[in-house]
């Protein structure tokens, strides 16, 4: 049987684990496989077996760490995204980095979140995103507040919507055409 999202059913969320320290993987495989509720279906230490095993298992969630070696978790996402559209992209890293925020946010993640998150936190984002859910670590949500706050100035007077309530079809801030 398979579920809304377009996986076999089961009695949890299938996660694969993405990281090129060994000692991190493990310890991650064995902090989400301890979790109720979470199923880990493969891990990975590069990019080329994480293709490979997240093709292989349609995980609910690939959890991946940015870097991986001299390649990424983000060209992870890019290289697979369109071949397993069900599954969801988290990603875990130690990177603050705005470019690497706004790379991993436009390979189509789903969360990011620093290596800090305690153990309960990112089981429960695991799950929120496996829900359809967007995640953001505290830490760079600001960053993300800053990129907008600077787009809209760029584009104020361009027509761009209000975010006030009174913004929508039919008021002077309501975009009316290309």
């Amino acid at each position: 049987m398979w579920d809304v999202t377009g996986h076999r059913e089961s009695d949890g969320t299938s996660v694969f684990v993405v990281d090129d320290h060994d000692a991190v993987r493990r310890g991650l495989c064995e902090l989400l496989a301890a979790a109720d509720g979470i199923d880990v279906v493969g891990d990975a230490g590069d990019v080329d077996s994480a293709v490979r095993g997240i093709r292989a298992t349609t995980p609910h969630v690939a959890l991946l760490d940015v870097r991986l070696g001299e390649r990424s978790g983000i060209e992870v996402c890019h290289l697979v995204r369109d071949d397993v559209p069900a599954t969801r992209f988290a990603f875990l890293t130690s990177a603050e980095d705005p470019d690497v925020l706004f790379s991993a946010i436009d390979a189509g993640a789903a969360a990011f979140l620093l290596k800090r998150v305690r153990g309960a936190d990112l089981v429960t984002t695991l799950r929120r995103v496996a829900l359809g859910y967007a995640e953001l670590d505290p830490a760079v949500t600001g960053l993300v507040l800053d990129e907008f706050r600077s787009v809209r100035r760029m584009n104020s007077g361009r027509g761009a919507p209000s975010l006030r309530g009174d913004a929508g079809p039919g008021s002077p801030t309501w975009p009316t055409g290309p």
